[in-house]
């Protein structure tokens, strides 16, 4: 029996302590009748001591029933060796006549916390002090679920974090109070100093804060299991552990609702497009111009849009609004070095934490519901977030981009083509203008060597000299520099021209003329130039390169 009793002192001066101790759940008797008593007196905490327990004890009709838990007590520590004072829990289990708000049982707990001494328990008889207690739940994930207004007996969502830092620690946090946090942390990187201004954890100031050097995905992890909720921490390069099948296994399984990419690195971006392991969607949260502007992507169901199409509709989309493209790609809010040490710096962007936390619970709200209501069924959706003149709110706006249509390259095969809706429309529309010649026009977009995708997410007029027949359709030049060069200042050269489009009136590859075209477009550039017939069922392309033009295609 030594081991019954055990108390220590957590904090002397607040009086807290932890221990074990046993404790008495007295039930109410029955009347002489033979029927339970119920009572329905409600009456205010008046317990004080050992004698208006016992009073009120006998209200509940549990007077006896402790009477002789108190005897048998006595008599089990009787034989006990020990000495001093330990805390003895009484809980009445009070029948009510309807069940207790916010339950679905009549039992009301009614418990109390008594000083006892052996081997006698109350040696100064009634007046020996008694203090009611409270039946509080544990930290737990149904706890967390109830209050954040979910269904406490839903199941957590299985999701991947990818990217520990400020603003992936602020999201895994928020998401885990609601009881649906990561269940997997990727992160390479460990904790600095600089990370205190903005990170979701908060350093101790013991031992030099050395723990607080220790990676971020442990780290955050560690925390996380506070919430009741474990998390597995992998600590290593995004790119190269998504690249790989025994790694991408321990980065997601099949029941994981998406990965939500906080890193805004792009090569973890085209790393996740260029995957093909993956089960699940991409979510990427970002943040731009010092906080001034965050953006949300989500793919579409299939992977289509995939992240780097959002990415490269995001352009489009700043493109249109010439302001917010000024807000974004004004250099004076970009990213920068900040001096973190002698001879040490970070490359980010200076903003509060108050900024940066604005932007990341409206971000974890959104995905809370997405977890909760499903991701959309249909297309994918892009989230652009704007602070307010006065720096104190957000309006969010909201964009869904259907899935993308994508051609084949007949003679790059690993190469595929990703042409937007917007593209897609304007393309129709002109050839349905010119339906007795062929016509074309200019493609806009990006291209991705990492994922082999050419992002086609817009396309310009021919210039005026451009001339159309039966059987051919020549692009002119005139103006055409300067149109592709005011189309693409606009957003900083994050769209640019990719190469040509044309229209055949019946179904054909590219011609001769087409293939010499194109490669006579690769001389001048460095990436590769795409060449994009529409046809009456559908499109085909031809990719070339400056090697291919320099040796005819061979």
């Amino acid at each position: 029996m030594p081991d019954i009793f055990e108390e220590i002192a957590l904090d002397k001066s607040l009086q807290f302590y932890r221990g074990k101790s046993v404790a008495l759940v007295v039930w109410p008797g029955k009347l002489p009748s033979g029927k339970l008593i119920i009572n329905d007196t409600y009456l205010p905490e008046t317990v004080t001591d050992v004698n208006s327990l016992k009073k009120r004890a006998e209200l509940y009709g549990c007077f006896r029933e402790l009477n002789n838990s108190l005897h048998w007590l006595k008599q089990c520590l009787s034989k006990y060796q020990g000495s001093g004072s330990f805390s003895l829990a009484i809980v009445f289990l009070v029948r009510r006549p309807f069940n207790i708000i916010g339950s679905q049982s009549p039992i009301e707990l009614c418990p109390y916390v008594v000083g006892i001494r052996l081997p006698d328990l109350f040696p100064d008889s009634g007046s020996m002090s008694v203090r009611p207690a409270a039946h509080r739940h544990a930290i737990g994930r149904p706890l967390l679920v109830q209050m954040s207004g979910g269904d406490p007996t839903s199941e957590r969502t299985c999701w991947t974090l990818v990217g520990a830092g400020s603003l992936g620690s602020k999201l895994a946090l928020h998401l885990t109070r609601a009881g649906n946090g990561p269940e997997v942390v990727l992160d390479k990187s460990a904790m600095t100093p600089h990370n205190a201004a903005r990170h979701a954890l908060i350093p101790i100031m013991d031992d030099m804060q050395i723990l607080l050097m220790d990676a971020k995905a442990r780290v955050l992890c560690n925390a996380l299991r506070g919430l009741d909720q474990e998390t597995t921490p992998i600590v290593a390069d995004a790119a190269s552990v998504l690249m790989s099948k025994d790694g991408a296994r321990r980065v997601w399984s099949k029941r994981s609702w998406a990965v939500v990419n906080a890193t805004a690195s792009p090569v973890v971006r085209e790393t996740l497009a260029a995957t093909k392991l993956m089960p699940t969607r991409v979510v990427e949260t970002s943040l731009f111009a010092s906080g001034l502007v965050g953006m949300i992507t989500v793919e579409g169901p299939n992977r289509n849009p995939n992240t780097v199409d959002l990415m490269a509709e995001y352009y489009a989309l700043l493109r249109e609004d010439s302001t917010l493209a000024q807000v974004v790609f004004d250099s004076d809010s970009a990213v920068s070095r900040q001096n973190i040490g002698q001879g040490c710096g970070s490359l980010t962007m200076p903003m509060s934490d108050g900024r940066l936390s604005l932007f990341a619970a409206g971000m974890a709200e959104y995905l809370l519901a997405k977890q909760r209501d499903g991701l959309p069924l249909s297309v994918g959706e892009i989230l652009i977030g704007r602070l307010s003149g006065d720096g104190f709110g957000l309006k969010w706006q909201i964009t869904q981009v259907p899935p993308m249509t994508v051609a084949s390259t007949i003679n790059r095969r690993s190469w595929s083509v990703h042409i937007h809706p917007r593209a897609l429309k304007k393309i129709r529309d002109e050839t349905a203008c010119w339906q007795e010649v062929e016509t074309g026009g200019v493609l806009m977009g990006r291209l991705s060597d990492a994922t082999r995708t050419v992002s086609i997410v817009d396309v310009l007029e021919p210039p005026e000299d451009s001339t159309r027949s039966a059987d051919e359709f020549v692009l002119g030049t005139k103006g055409l520099r300067q149109c592709i060069k005011t189309y693409s200042d606009v957003v900083d050269w994050s769209l640019y021209c990719l190469g040509t489009w044309h229209s055949h009136l019946s179904p054909s590859g590219p011609s001769t003329t087409d293939r010499s075209t194109a490669e006579a477009i690769a001389l001048a550039r460095l990436s590769p130039s795409i060449s994009l017939i529409h046809t009456p069922i559908g499109f085909s392309a031809f990719l070339a390169d400056i090697g291919d033009a320099r040796t005819g295609g061979e």
